[in-house]
């Protein structure tokens, strides 16, 4: 497995996406963080879960 963090523009706001890619890249699950936290929270869960899901989080505006 192995993050990858991005940076993306959609309209005038920017937003920082972390991926989790793992080998066989067959579902991906999409995830938001609580407000006192940010997009690194999951990296613990990721590991734990299935093979075939990557995950991708994306920062809510001010915590990334």
């Amino acid at each position: 497995m192995k993050l990858i963090s991005k940076k993306i523009k959609i309209g005038n706001f920017n937003i920082q996406l972390s991926i989790w890619e793992k080998d066989s890249n067959k579902k991906q699950v999409f995830c938001i963080h609580g407000i006192s936290s940010n997009s690194k929270v999951w990296n613990t869960i990721s590991a734990q879960l299935a093979d075939n899901i990557d995950f991708i989080a994306m920062d809510i505006r001010g915590r990334g």
